[in-house]
């Protein structure tokens, strides 16, 4: 999400093994930082609006691969 958190609603639509994270900017870079906490590395980032240059690059540097559209 764009905003801060998930609504109910989105964290309602959370299927098996999803988990809700928290953080103040973009989504990818967010949800990048709270794999990074739990020890995991993303493979793939994907969005549901076009991916920023400079998220694109933080999930390059994070050895992962955009698979939506690029802004």
């Amino acid at each position: 999400s764009s905003e801060r958190a998930l609504r109910p609603s989105q964290r309602a639509a959370l299927k098996k093994g999803e988990v809700a994270v928290k953080g103040d900017g973009h989504a990818e870079v967010t949800a990048l930082n709270a794999a990074r906490q739990m020890g995991l590395k993303p493979r793939r980032v994907a969005a549901s609006r076009p991916i920023c240059p400079q998220c694109a690059e933080a999930i390059q540097e994070a050895g992962a691969e955009a698979v939506s559209k690029l802004k």
